[in-house]
């Protein structure tokens, strides 16, 4: 039942996010919008480094040692440092590289970075005790709820394109403020405690992922900073509203996370790895059964899930086909690259970043070169299907341990014949299609055959709603 109570709240918010997405997306145009979405990519460069992996280190220890409360304190003590010095080093980069309209964006989102960092490492300590409803609550309600209000409030009084930044910073504070109020006695507030020992835990452990993390976001926006470079920014407000829409798949994976990364953990620190074989594959069973219909519309009909960006957007369509394979390709490899990082191969993690980055580079760069913005997107896809097979392989290599059974391979097989039934036959099908094909897809499922445990928990699921 976690995973239907995170899924709930993770539609929920991402419905919401879809939202402000879409009402930025048209309030501001596609030229205003690239600009705005050039500095958020900056401000997410700067703030996802600056988390330096604390996220991740409070997955790895808290579950796995006796005293939580001392590596929770020191964790979110270097979360307020970090945060103070990537604030600094955002402000001397736009200073001295960024120009304009761009530099005054990115100014309006350097105050966010520290609420930002805490609050993205408050929830990963609420993960790793297995808090999953309110930990997800904070996340994608109260953030994404506060935002929009915002936003929708400074862009009435105020009719500016700095109302979603403000409106931005606005729901990470209101959120951080609700966790420690709710969470006291978890989070302990905020206490600038030195406990050495546990800082040389640490750092062992966050230096070298710190190095691979850098890379890995670099070459996760290295995109949009290459685009930003080559094209102009009414191109580049496309190709930002078609990335923000195919990320919504990738979210599904992020969802499974939530629920098995500190399961993982704790397989790890036990070194069971059999166990850890058998939540593997059954996390990316879920990640397929619950992304498949939304892969089958995105691939099939782009141009009506851009539609709600406006006739402005709709060229943008073909790009998020595009996109969506890549995040299929995510999606239908698992969450390799988490287990790396839970058995402690920072170098293998490091390696596979630097992997990804410089295909990033090259792909994107000579994509973006010859074929503009679509060509973008096929750079990306690549870079994503070479990174992800290498990552899935170390892990089989460490474990023993792969993602792969014979009954998600049932679900991958309908995924193949029901999308490619439904791109061949769409002019035929019309936009009933957009229903169709994903119903068409759940019923090939249902008719290879459900693993007995998603079927005993949809039997649930199922008797809950009609009592």
């Amino acid at each position: 039942m976690k995973i239907v109570v995170a899924y709930l709240l993770l539609i929920f918010g991402l419905g919401i996010n879809y939202i402000f997405n879409i009402s930025v997306a048209r309030l501001l145009g596609p030229a205003k919008f690239g600009d705005f979405s050039y500095a958020l990519y900056l401000f997410n460069i700067f703030a996802m480094i600056g988390i330096s992996s604390l996220d991740m280190a409070a997955l790895k220890f808290i579950p796995q040692t006796a005293k939580p409360k001392e590596i929770r304190v020191a964790i979110q003590t270097l979360a307020i440092i970090s945060g103070i010095i990537f604030s600094l080093g955002f402000i001397f980069t736009i200073y001295f590289s960024i120009e304009d309209k761009r530099a005054a964006l990115a100014y309006l989102f350097v105050p966010s970075i520290i609420p930002f960092i805490l609050l993205t490492v408050n929830v990963a300590v609420l993960q790793a005790e297995h808090i999953v409803g309110p930990r997800m609550a904070f996340r994608y309600v109260v953030e994404p709820v506060t935002k929009i209000c915002a936003f929708f409030l400074l862009f009435l009084f105020f009719h500016e394109s700095a109302a979603p930044a403000i409106a931005f910073f606005i729901a990470l504070v209101v959120t951080n403020v609700a966790a420690f109020a709710v969470y006291w006695d978890r989070l302990g507030g905020i206490k600038f405690s030195f406990f050495i020992n546990k800082f040389k835990i640490l750092f062992k452990f966050i230096v070298p992922m710190f190095v691979s993390g850098t890379v890995s976001v670099l070459s996760g926006r290295l995109d949009i900073l290459i685009l930003g470079a080559l094209i102009a920014a009414s191109n580049l407000g496309h190709y930002s509203a078609a990335l923000q829409t195919a990320g919504i798949l990738l979210i599904v994976l992020q969802g499974i996370e939530t629920v098995y990364a500190p399961i993982f953990s704790s397989h790890i620190g036990n070194k069971n790895f059999v166990a850890l074989k058998e939540d593997y594959q059954r996390a990316l069973r879920w990640t397929t059964l619950i992304a498949s219909p939304l892969v089958t519309v995105f691939f099939i009909y782009p141009e009506v899930v851009m539609r709600p960006f406006g006739p402005e957007y709709q060229g943008a369509a073909t790009i998020l086909a595009v996109l969506c394979v890549g995040q299929l390709i995510l999606l239908s490899l698992g969450a390799a690259n988490s287990i790396l990082v839970l058995l402690g191969k920072t170098k293998i993690v490091l390696l596979t970043s630097v992997i990804f980055i410089l295909s990033t580079a090259l792909f994107v760069g000579v994509g973006a070169y010859y074929r503009s913005t679509l060509g973008a997107a096929v750079g990306v896809v690549t870079a994503i299907a070479v990174t992800n097979v290498i990552r899935t392989y170390y892990v089989y290599k460490l474990t023993r341990c792969h993602p792969f059974s014979l009954h998600y391979s049932k679900i991958m097989l309908a995924l193949v014949f029901a999308t490619t039934f439904g791109y061949l036959s769409k002019s035929f099908f019309g936009y009933f299609g957009v229903i169709g094909f994903p119903a068409l897809l759940l019923l090939l499922i249902l008719i290879l055959g459900l693993h007995p445990e998603e079927k005993a928990t949809l039997r649930k699921i199922y008797l809950k709603f009609i009592r």
